[in-house]
């Protein structure tokens, strides 16, 4: 049995290194079977780009309230795996998305996660999917940019 140095920290339920050695084992027990294994890669799905915090609920089950108009241009479902990323402290965070009034503009961080960010502050939200790896290749993320007030910004304004 292995064991953790006083003062060291685990991170999840692998040693560092781990998941790649058990998943190089994975394969290689399915090839020595003749058969192959597809390759995946996890890929930027779309992404809200600096957003700002409108609020921020420590007394509340947790996840990221998302007005839902910024859900639709995002392509993000209630329940779905989101990247919080707070520009103004470099915190990263991993936490699901609940939906918001439509038009309010509201991006709220509830839980737990409210420590991690103020009101105001401008965060990046980036939502992934696992794609095979021919697929890969002619993928184009959907990118969301807003204002300061959370209000998409058209990819081609009229002048």
């Amino acid at each position: 049995m292995a064991r953790i140095a006083p003062g060291r920290v685990q991170s999840g339920p692998f040693f560092p290194g781990m998941a790649i050695r058990l998943a190089r084992f994975v394969q290689s027990h399915i090839q020595k079977q003749g058969r192959t294994v597809p390759v995946q890669r996890l890929m930027l799905k779309s992404k809200i780009h600096r957003a700002t915090l409108t609020e921020v609920n420590l007394e509340y089950e947790g996840s990221i309230t998302i007005d839902r108009r910024l859900m639709e241009a995002a392509d993000l479902l209630p329940g779905e795996q989101v990247h919080v990323l707070n520009i103004n402290n470099g915190e990263r965070l991993i936490t699901y998305v609940i939906e918001g009034p439509p038009d309010s503009g509201v991006v709220a961080l509830n839980g737990a996660a409210a420590r991690l960010g103020a009101k105001g502050d401008p965060v990046i939200i980036l939502s992934y999917w696992v794609v095979d790896d021919g697929t890969s290749r002619g993928i184009t993320p959907r990118i969301v940019h807003v204002d300061q007030q959370n209000r998409i910004i058209p990819e081609n304004p009229q002048q």
